[in-house]
């Protein structure tokens, strides 16, 4: 392999791959240049040019989680080459790769024991890591459970596996069976991870004092005091769910650290500098060791609890808050992640796909008889959709806890007399979703009128869907098969599986949001203060922060095809 001269070329970047890609000799030309158009194609991808994304598989794995063929506008086909094109430049230039199929051949010693693996599958859960110790020069004899721990931590730092977890599940199960199926196979047992979000303790786990002071606590948020020397507002209710479910997530944290969660007495215990760094070391290393946005919560629900209710020293807190600064991203506005997802709808054809969604869902709705519960499910999903594109791109909270009459509401045309106008007809019914200050959550009321498309999914699904998915009626427009409301979770799921067997497409409740702004901002550049009002922000910075720029490439594109139109209008006057 010819790599003395990639040194004098700077590595740091996928141009600097495909920089150092050319003056292999080893290679044949059609190979690098395959190689070249993956690492471009890869870039196109991320928005970006080559020079401007890292040449870090780390990093590059955390930015394309979840990113699907359809949102970058490729085949399944295409975008796997892609992949595996960019993690072998990336491997030829020195970086240390696991790669999506194993290249290679294994260790002896792991072949003899591979080969008696019955079934395909098995032998594919297994490969991945078999090739990673082979690589590592670990033999069968002297593989330890450590080493499974530091393989599922490569794989997340130096692979593009999508699903690194479930990688690590399959792993720990098929070697399970092989310690009891396979001659010679090391006996080391290699504990099945539990991949459940819900991790935080029941109320009953802890002490007494600490459920008592979380109580008080919030209550404190939920009242007002005008005595107190800095005025502030009441908490709304979703905040304040918020804050109590994030306290009980950092206390089973604590307790995971290695503190007896009973030993817990209050708030105070929680926020001391120490237990504070212990419960926030468990929860970075749950995101994998990245800095995120729910890190920062995390740490800014400390820091209040500390400095309002706790009262703690200006020392501690001067702790706190390094702590803090040390686990916030330093990127504003949008994530990584949400970016790429929204690039899926620079594709025109994507948005039309998602847009029309309801309304052919709807319109293969029989016109007569019972619908089946199959069919009122499908209904209720494309109302939702419906309600968050084309009428109020709410959070999912809100949306999953609207209620017909209470926020949901109709108004009719009134005449001179007072009455109404019954002669206007039932188009002239105006439907509008309100929510009251207290339950969005920075506290501003919000009020959206609906257009008459999603008037008519709201009377079908209203009178023909409703009645099929709970019993007994409901006022929630969204209920679960009891009559309450169905959890925001449950929700999402059941919107982000619906979008994705119907479309392909990646979609969520709160890349709606973004979806909005994105949409409006191409056609209206600049115009922040109607997305600030559209997506309810109390602040312009803050929806400036997140949207300055969406519109560049749609200006782009918009200029590139004026230059093309000045050109050919040139050239006809030359002609």
């Amino acid at each position: 392999m010819s790599t003395k001269n990639t040194s004098l070329v700077s590595l740091s970047t996928l141009q600097g791959v495909i920089d150092a890609l050319a003056l292999r000799s080893d290679l044949s030309e059609q190979r690098r240049q395959d190689l070249r158009s993956s690492l471009r194609t890869f870039a196109k991808a991320l928005g970006k040019t080559p020079d401007q994304v890292p040449a870090d598989i780390g990093v590059l794995h955390s930015q394309i989680a979840g990113v699907t063929a359809q949102m970058v506008g490729l085949s399944a086909p295409r975008w796997a080459n892609v992949k595996s094109g960019l993690t072998t430049a990336l491997s030829l230039t020195g970086a240390k790769v696991i790669a999506g199929k194993r290249r290679g051949p294994l260790a002896p010693e792991w072949e003899v024991l591979l080969d008696q693996v019955e079934g395909a599958y098995e032998r594919a859960r297994l490969s991945r890591f078999v090739g990673w110790c082979t690589a590592e020069g670990i033999a069968p004899a002297d593989v330890g459970p450590g080493d499974v721990d530091r393989f599922v931590l490569a794989l997340a730092k130096e692979s593009l596996v999508e699903r690194p977890k479930a990688v690590h599940r399959d792993l720990a199960l098929a070697w399970g069976r092989c310690r009891t199926t396979v001659a010679g196979w090391p006996d080391v047992e290699v504990a099945v991870p539990n991949n459940s979000r819900s991790y935080a303790l029941s109320e009953s786990d802890f002490s007494d004092a600490f459920v008592k002071d979380v109580y008080a606590y919030l209550h404190h948020l939920a009242e007002v005091d005008p005595f107190e020397e800095t005025p502030r507002k009441a908490m709304a209710p979703t905040t304040l769910r918020d804050v109590k479910l994030r306290i009980y997530q950092l206390a089973s944290a604590l307790a995971q650290s290695g503190r007896d969660p009973k030993t817990i007495l209050g708030l105070s215990d929680l926020v001391a500098p120490e237990a504070a760094k212990a419960a926030l070391r468990v929860q970075h290393q749950r995101n994998g060791g990245r800095k995120t946005g729910q890190l920062a919560n995390y740490a800014r629900t400390l820091i209040n609890a500390a400095r309002h209710w706790v009262k703690a020293s200006e020392e501690d807190l001067d702790t706190l808050r390094a702590l803090a600064r040390s686990i916030t991203p330093k990127t504003g506005g949008m994530t990584d992640k949400n970016r790429a997802r929204l690039r899926q709808f620079d594709n025109q054809s994507a948005v039309h796909r998602l847009i029309g969604l309801p309304g052919l869902v709807f319109d293969a709705l029989p016109p007569q008889g019972r619908l089946s519960p199959v069919q009122a499910l499908r209904a209720q999903s494309a109302l939702a959709v419906a309600i968050l594109i084309l009428g109020a791109p709410l959070r999912i909270k809100n949306l999953a806890s609207l209620q017909l009459g209470v926020h949901v509401l109709e108004t009719r045309p009134i005449g001179l007399g007072g009455s109404v106008l019954t002669g206007a007809g039932k188009g002239a019914t105006t439907r509008h979703i309100v929510l009251p200050a207290l339950e969005v959550k920075n506290t501003k009321d919000l009020e959206f009128t609906l257009p008459s498309g999603l008037c008519k999914y709201l009377d079908v699904y209203v009178s023909r869907c409703l009645p099929i998915l709970v019993r007994g009626g409901c006022s929630y427009l969204f209920p679960n098969t009891t009559g309450g409301s169905k959890t925001p979770g449950s929700l999402s799921v059941q919107l982000k599986t619906f979008v994705k067997r119907e479309t392909g497409l990646i979609f969520n409740a709160h890349l709606s949001r973004h979806l909005a702004a994105k949409l409006f901002l191409e056609r209206h550049p600049g115009d922040y203060s109607v997305v600030q009002q559209l997506l309810g922000h109390k602040d312009l910075q803050t929806t400036m922060r997140a949207y300055v720029g969406m519109e560049q490439g749609h200006a782009i594109g918009r200029y590139d095809q004026m230059m093309d139109d000045l050109l050919e209008g040139g050239q006809d006057d030359d002609e």
